[in-house]
């Protein structure tokens, strides 16, 4: 069956350089992709950070496995597999959300007291909140002790187009925050970073 061009599988795929080139082009290129991912990185509290994806990052990470691992065609297929869910569209946001505990001893108890804790982030621009739900609603992070992952991929569907949202009238800044009741924070989020994603 053929791909859908406009599939996120697609616009990836099409977006891939030959491993030569990327390889000739990485040294140059990496300086502009680490900035890039530092505008859409977010603290949320003292133990996550939210990645927000786009075209440039994704695809970033599919060559660089693909330059690490060396397994070809093969490995190209089951990198665009796995990342083709985190590229966002024109009406939602999508991130790779970590739990970081660098004490390998509290790693274990923090987690298990932050169970579900992937419903409960949410993005606030002026009067619009938009609830974050895991990319895939059927996979659990959580181990039936209550342990969750210290990975999670969440998208944030807008109502409408991301870009009509964040250019509201007067609204230049809005909030990522956390409810769960065992880590209750909110951090500033930029248009800026968005404005990154949106132009990928």
């Amino acid at each position: 069956m053929p791909i859908d061009p406009l599939s996120p599988l697609a616009q990836l795929k099409s977006a891939l350089q030959d491993p030569s080139v990327f390889l000739r082009e990485r040294s140059h290129r990496l300086p502009e992709i680490m900035a890039l991912k530092k505008r859409l990185r977010v603290p949320l509290g003292p133990l996550m950070m939210v990645h927000f994806e786009c075209l440039a990052t994704l695809v970033w990470q599919i060559q660089e496995m693909l330059r690490i691992e060396g397994g070809g065609d093969a490995q190209m297929a089951e990198e665009l597999e796995a990342y083709a869910p985190l590229l966002p569209g024109p009406c939602d946001l999508k991130a790779t959300v970590m739990i970081e505990i660098p004490d390998a001893s509290e790693r274990l108890p923090l987690l298990r007291t932050l169970g579900d804790i992937e419903h409960h982030l949410h993005i606030v621009w002026g009067t619009t909140e938009i609830k974050g739900e895991p990319i895939d609603p059927e996979g659990s992070r959580m181990t039936a002790d209550g342990k969750t992952s210290s990975v999670h991929f969440i998208r944030f569907p807008f109502p409408s187009l991301v870009k009509d949202v964040l250019e509201a009238p007067g609204q230049k800044t809005g909030l990522l925050r956390c409810t769960h009741p065992r880590y209750c924070f909110e951090a500033p989020f930029s248009g800026q970073g968005i404005n990154d994603i949106q132009s990928s």
